[in-house]
């Protein structure tokens, strides 16, 4: 299915604006082209809210406008706004992240103005639905208790916007704000929203629209040979590294924690703080570190849950751990890590995603309690933190940029860069396991 054009989302800027840059392009990286034949995006990126501080300007198309039959349609794009708490500062500078309807509202005025009436945004935000009926589609579209940072946003659009594609919270809906269609089609590839516009022949405005979100059925399709064969290159090239054996666990490490058991902190929250600690500590002092949840991407090893004995390679954890960062260690007061835990969000109706904790560090969560006052009973080896003591804090680059949020984190001071994160894992897998001690969500973060 050949792509014509996108919005931007926040893991495009993962490794920064300039690398973005330079796949968009298809040029080769610094140290040279690992692979033959790839010649850059050939679709437009659209973001109308991605402005470069320089020009002030859209650093991206923030439009296209395309011949769909006898008419002309309009196709908007928009970063989500808070694409700065997601992704390292170092990799947006010079980059300003607007709000989404403003932004877009600010370009309809210029795309009527061209003689088109039908405009569709597309906008990397969405909404945390499930239907009821466990449906990818809502046939009526009324969608009960749908809510999330994408009804606000269309709630403030131009009215001249008549549908908006979703994305972000990778659910599955196809529902409607103030009467105007809002759809999203899963993740990763698993649905395809179908979207059919009616549109008046003459005077281009559009009369209605529907969706349906359909699932794809890969067992109905004939693989594409060209991708098959790429893939196979790819992995050839990559296997001997990726295959490298790391250690032994004795069971799958899951990154999610056991909530159900109060518990805030997972198996693998746990292996991988408790390894950035280690790590740090052979090159300094340190006393605790910080993992996001939201840094872990997979199981270790991915695949299914197994309680049986699992070789852990290298290519796993570049599953769980795939954005190259580095491990930090800089200087906090008990005070500023009360307070930046603190820091912490809920996104919508979804639990909270807290920050994992090394071994003989302990805190207490409270959902229910007012927004800033939620963590508490922050505890060392036992002992309450103390106020006005300065604390070795280690974490990875990300959150010591001030990653989701956690500004607190930018004001550390004596910062050292240890080295990547991966190799901090990697080292304390390869330097314990035999096979490793079984982890667990053991209760380092006591929900309430």
């Amino acid at each position: 299915m050949p792509r014509r054009w996108s919005p931007r989302g926040n893991h495009e800027f993962d490794h920064g604006r300039d690398e973005l840059l330079r796949r968009i392009r298809g040029e080769c990286p610094a140290d040279g082209c690992k692979l033959p034949g790839f010649s850059g995006a050939h679709f437009d990126y659209l973001a109308a809210n991605i402005i470069d501080e320089a020009t002030g300007k859209p650093w991206l198309k923030p439009y296209v406008i395309r011949q769909l039959g006898s008419v002309r349609v309009a196709f908007v794009g928009a970063d989500l706004r808070g694409v700065p708490d997601i992704v390292m500062a170092s990799g947006i500078r010079g980059l300003y992240f607007e709000d989404e309807a403003i932004a877009i509202n600010r370009v309809i005025p210029e795309i009527r103005a061209q003689g088109v009436e039908t405009i569709v945004a597309l906008i990397h935000q969405g909404a945390d639905y499930h239907a009821a009926s466990g449906a990818v589609s809502e046939p009526d579209y009324a969608c009960p208790g749908f809510a999330g940072p994408i009804v606000d946003i269309v709630k403030h659009l131009d009215k001249s916007v008549g549908v908006v594609m979703s994305a972000h919270t990778h659910e599955a809906y196809t529902c409607k704000v103030d009467g105007r269609l809002v759809t999203q089609a899963g993740s990763y590839g698993a649905l395809v929203s179908e979207i059919r516009l009616r549109i008046d022949r003459h005077s281009g405005a559009l009369i209605d629209a529907s969706a349906t979100n359909h699932v794809v059925d890969q067992q109905r399709f004939q693989p594409d040979a060209a991708m098959q064969a790429y893939v196979a290159d790819v992995s050839a090239s990559s296997k001997t590294i990726s295959q490298q054996r790391i250690g032994l666990l004795p069971a799958t490490l899951e990154r999610y924690a056991a909530e159900q058991s109060g518990k805030g902190d997972s198996a693998l929250g746990n292996l991988i703080a408790d390894g950035m600690l280690d790590f740090a500590r052979q090159a300094g002092a340190a006393d605790m570190a910080f993992m996001n949840s939201g840094g872990l991407r997979a199981n270790l090893p991915s695949g299914p849950v197994t309680t049986s004995p699992q070789n852990i390679t290298l290519g796993d954890l570049y599953a769980v751990q795939p954005f190259g960062n580095d491990v930090v260690v800089l200087s906090l007061s008990g005070a500023q890590i009360l307070a930046m835990l603190n820091q912490q969000t809920q996104q919508g109706n979804k639990p909270p995603r807290l920050l994992q904790v090394s071994r003989g560090l302990s805190y207490r969560w409270n959902p229910a309690a007012p927004a800033g006052a939620r963590a508490s009973d922050v505890r060392l080896d036992g002992e309450p933190l103390q106020p006005q003591r300065n604390y070795r804090v280690v974490t990875n680059s990300f959150i010591a940029e001030g990653g989701d949020g956690l500004r607190i984190f930018t004001a550390g001071t004596e910062r050292q860069t240890i080295g990547p994160d991966i190799d901090a894992t990697r080292r304390y897998l390869t330097e314990r396991s035999r096979p490793l001690p079984a982890y667990s969500s053991e209760g380092r973060i006591r929900l309430e």
